[in-house]
């Protein structure tokens, strides 16, 4: 009985843990200064703007993951749209995906300053296979589009 009483305590206390959350993620609504710079996509003088976003047709919706460009890792949420001010440069992205043996498709590119980059994070889970994380290049029109149809939540704007 005394075992089944401790169980029932860890389980109370890993559910509410898990219900809570540990991290709280910060959003931009209508009413935010930085709403109108975000979604009119507007580029920073001296630096690149980079947009990376991942829909509902990413696996592992409920996950944060990360992508390591340069020496930053910056941690992107499901079903959200982040922008990121970062120094002009080429640079390696890489998503780091879920699992011991992921395939990670990285993406070389090269940020100018002023200029204005999309790319979406999508992960794949595959059965009997390592999952598959790849950084996919996009338009302005193609993240346009996915706010339409999937209505993206907006995290605040990270300075690099």
């Amino acid at each position: 009985m005394k075992y089944i009483k401790q169980s029932l305590t860890v389980l109370s206390i890993l559910a509410a843990l898990i219900l809570s959350g540990c991290s709280s993620i910060k959003l931009v609504n209508a009413q935010d200064p930085d709403y109108q710079k975000i979604t009119n996509y507007e580029p920073v003088q001296g630096k690149a703007v980079l947009y990376i976003y991942r829909t509902k047709l990413s696996d592992f919706q409920g996950m944060a993951t990360t992508v390591d460009i340069g020496s930053e890792e910056l941690e992107i949420f499901s079903n959200m749209l982040h922008r990121f001010e970062i120094p002009a440069g080429k640079y390696s992205m890489e998503p780091n995906g879920i699992g011991m043996f992921a395939i990670e498709d990285e993406l070389d590119i090269e940020l100018e300053a002023g200029s204005v980059y999309f790319v979406e994070l999508r992960h794949e889970s595959r059965f009997g296979i390592p999952n598959k994380s790849a950084l996919l290049q996009k338009t302005k029109e193609d993240l346009e589009q996915v706010m339409a149809s999937d209505n993206l939540n907006i995290a605040v704007i990270k300075v690099i």
